[in-house]
């Protein structure tokens, strides 16, 4: 992810949006358009404003409105190494909602597989089937494989906290294990493989097995800090990560 201070003045393409996350903080969407100085063309930016000056502009904004942008332009890219070794980029990973996702757990490449883990915080709530995710690769992806979950009753703030991956041929997939520091945490295992995968570890649940790629989210829930690792039964080569996530009021 990149990130500059900019400013520049612009209108409002529409209304602004504004919705609550799942902790009740107030935030606003909109999208400004805005041209050069010495140029016609067009620039489209989304902002995305929190609190008080969320409730603001909501109450004081409308579509046209000339207004002046003064803060961070992000853009979040992240590297990804494909299979032939080369550097790829995600230019986005995003969704409908406009919730805001960082890497969780960096890409980690070996035998001939590539996994990385995304979250979102404090998220804006949505309906049944009424938030599409979407991820982009700059170039095309072999056999990409995308698994989405949703949990509630975490950390609003700061929920993650330690992770680990690991590679290798054994009929049992392992992600290596990490201490956590916090009692009470959400525990996600995904892993990848050149075969398919058939069940969870012993303590996890398992959440999806994909169709046809045949690669596994698991979770489990636990009550005191401890080294715990993700594992998952399989039949080829595979790749499998662990993050764990602390729950709220901790």
């Amino acid at each position: 992810m990149t990130e500059a201070a900019v400013s520049f003045a612009g209108n409002l393409t529409d209304d602004p949006e504004l919705r609550h996350t799942e902790g009740g903080t107030a935030r606003a969407r909109f999208r400004v358009a805005a041209s050069g100085r010495w140029e016609q063309k067009l620039s489209f930016f989304t902002m995305i404003v929190w609190r008080d000056q969320a409730e603001h502009v909501a109450e004081s904004l409308s579509k046209g409105s000339r207004v002046v942008v003064v803060g961070r332009l992000q853009q979040r890219t992240w590297t990804w190494t494909a299979e032939d070794g080369s550097a790829r980029s995600t230019v986005s990973v995003s969704d409908s909602s406009g919730n805001v996702y960082q890497p969780a757990v960096a890409t980690y490449r070996g035998t001939g597989l590539s996994q990385a883990i995304y979250s979102a915080r404090d998220i804006i709530g949505a309906g049944p089937g009424a938030n599409r995710v979407t991820v982009a690769f700059d170039k095309a992806v072999t056999y990409a494989d995308i698994r989405i979950m949703e949990y509630s009753g975490l950390d609003q703030s700061s929920p993650l906290d330690v992770s680990s991956s690991f590679a290798g041929t054994s009929s049992q997939a392992t992600s290596g294990s990490a201490t956590t520091r916090f009692a009470r945490e959400l525990i996600i295992g995904a892993g990848m493989t050149s075969g398919s995968f058939s069940s969870a570890g012993t303590g996890f649940t398992k959440r999806i097995i994909t169709n046809p790629d045949a690669d596994i989210v698991e979770d489990r829930s636990v009550t005191a800090t401890g080294t715990y690792s993700a594992t998952a039964n399989q039949s080829g080569t595979w790749l499998m990560q662990m993050v764990t996530f602390k729950a709220a009021g901790q």
